[in-house]
This record gives structure tokens, sequence and C-alpha cells, in this order.
């Protein structure tokens, strides 16, 4: 990692997590330069970065000042936010609250987009999506594997809908979109992954066979999300026990009918 990107993930962080409060004026470079042992290129670097993602505002002659990232950034400061952090450390900016935040914008957002790819998807759109949940079902046991498998079968939805600011958005979020797939997955057993899977080949199936319409599609989903949701949420206090997991998440689906498969 070059001396920038250290400086650069080392704001972001104390940004996001409000250690350099909105409003507040940083210390002047050549603190800065001292305290973070950088020298004043590198974290001139950083400071311009973080500037054009909105964080920051550097006053010619006056200083440096903390923008309130809710206001003024985008999904590329929070990407750089969760790219750099370190989920089994101590201490990460990637809590439990976070996550769950980032499921409910998830679980509103991707059945919309997935009502929007039912009503343009080719016949080959349908067999490519099909392809990759038979190759998750074969990987049900290679947490990497189908973390990847995840992404690749999300994104093959968002190029269906022809949409380039969906496709766009979609690449941008990649890893954002990695560390939620793997913080389920790294949370339950291979039943419960099984389950998950077959619940999704299901419901392509009956969308492709004609059985289910497209917005009977997008509403199917969005309770599975909604159950996976509240599955991670009640299990929190067991630390993700992956019994607990696979109870909370089959309850939560027999209450939507999504677990018949």
């Amino acid at each position: 990692m070059q001396k920038h990107e250290k400086a650069l993930n080392k704001l972001a962080k104390d940004i996001f997590t409000r250690r350099l409060q909105a409003g507040g004026k940083l210390p002047s470079e050549r603190q800065l330069s001292q305290d973070m042992e950088i020298d004043r290129t590198s974290l001139r670097i950083a400071l311009k970065h973080l500037e054009s993602m909105g964080v920051l505002d550097i006053r010619q002659g006056d200083g440096i000042y903390v923008k309130d990232y809710t206001h003024h950034a985008g999904p590329d400061f929070l990407q750089l936010v969760v790219e750099s952090d370190d989920l089994n450390a101590p201490g990460s900016v990637v809590d439990d609250y976070l996550m769950d935040e980032m499921w409910e914008f998830w679980g509103a957002y991707f059945p919309v987009l997935l009502k929007m790819s039912s009503k343009k998807a080719s016949p080959r759109d349908m067999r490519d999506l099909m392809t990759l949940l038979d190759e998750e079902l074969e990987h049900v046991h290679d947490r990497d594997k189908i973390v990847e498998l995840d992404l690749l079968a999300e994104e093959r939805i968002a190029r269906a809908t022809g949409n380039m600011v969906i496709m766009l958005y979609s690449n941008a979020s990649r890893t954002i979109r990695r560390n939620m797939v793997k913080a389920f997955y790294d949370r339950v057993d291979d039943d419960t992954v099984r389950l998950h899977v077959e619940i999704k080949r299901a419901l392509v199936k009956d969308w492709a066979s004609g059985a289910m319409t497209a917005e009977e599609l997008a509403d199917h989903y969005a309770q599975v999300l909604e159950a996976h949701r509240a599955a991670i949420k009640k299990t929190r206090s067991s630390n993700g026990a992956a019994a607990a997991m696979l109870e909370e998440y089959k309850d939560a689906l027999d209450k939507t009918g999504s677990a018949k498969v």
C-alpha cells in the first residue's frame, strides 16, 4: 500500500466514525504530516482525494474543514471505508448496525432491480442465471466460491436491465456487496446456505416457466431478503450461531411461504 493510501484510509475512517467531527478544522498540513508520519506530498494527495469525495473543504489560506458526509458524500466514500476495513479486527467500522443498514437498503433496492430485469431478460439471461445458481449449489461448502458466484448472479441481473446507470452502480458497489454477502455466509452453516440457494432457484424457475410474474418474483424475493435480515438481527446475541441462524431463517421464511422448495 502506498503512503497516500494509508493516510487516505486513516482519515476516511476517522471522518466516518465521527472521530473527526463535521465542521471541525484539521491540524495544519505540517502537523498532520508529523502525526501521521507521512511526507506532505503524499498527505496532499490523500486530502485532495477526500475533498473530491465531498468530505473535506480545503480553504486556501484558512485551513482544512471536515464536512458532514451524510450531506455531501456519495457511495464512493462508503466504498472506500468498507474496502479499507478489516471485518475481523476489533473496532471494525462495518459493525452489525452498519451491516443492517446496508441490508435494509439492499432489501428495498434489489427487488426493484429484479423486477426491471425480469421484464427485459432474454432466454440466455435466464439460462446463465440458472447456471450460476446450479454452481452455487455445488459449492455450498466453499464460502469464498459461493460469495463470488452470488456477486456474479447479482451482476448478471443488473446487466439484464440494459440500464447503464444500474450497471455502473453495480460495478461501483461490488466491495460493499461482497462484504454484505460474506457476512451472511460466514455466519451460517451449510444447511442454511443450501436452503437459501434452493429458494432462489425455485423462484427463478417459477418466473422462467411463467408461473410467476415479474412483480410476484420481486415481492417474493423482497420477503426472502427481509427474512435474511431478520435472522441476522435476531442471532446477534448468540454471535450468529449456525443452528440459531438456520431456525430463525426458516421461521421467517415460513411466514412468507418462500421456504417451500
